[in-house]
């Protein structure tokens, strides 16, 4: 089930959930959601994963690919609102994965 389904499920959207539908994974849509949330109450990616296919058969492309994706990404974005959610005495950030 996608994350916003289960948002809408349990009436998240009616609770002043914001959602960004962006290419996070550049500087530029960082900047972009950032700019619009400035001081999020909890950080959330549900970004992609590498391809899903045999694991010999990641090319490191996809290997790149899917540790900016899923590693650097996820913590630009902790570096650039950690310390708006420890002054405010927030300090969830959860990373959604795309397999088991």
């Amino acid at each position: 089930m996608h994350a916003l389904q289960l948002l809408q499920n349990r009436g998240g959207l009616n609770r002043g959930v914001q959602i960004a539908v962006i290419d996070i994974v550049t500087e530029r849509g960082q900047d972009v959601v950032l700019a619009k949330y400035l001081t999020p109450d909890i950080l959330i990616n549900n970004n992609g994963g590498p391809p899903f296919v045999e694991f010999e058969s990641l090319s490191r492309s996809d290997l790149e690919k899917s540790l900016k994706m899923n590693m650097i990404t996820p913590i630009r974005m902790i570096q650039r609102t950690f310390n708006s959610m420890v002054i405010k005495g927030l300090r969830w950030a959860i990373k959604l994965h795309p397999y088991p």
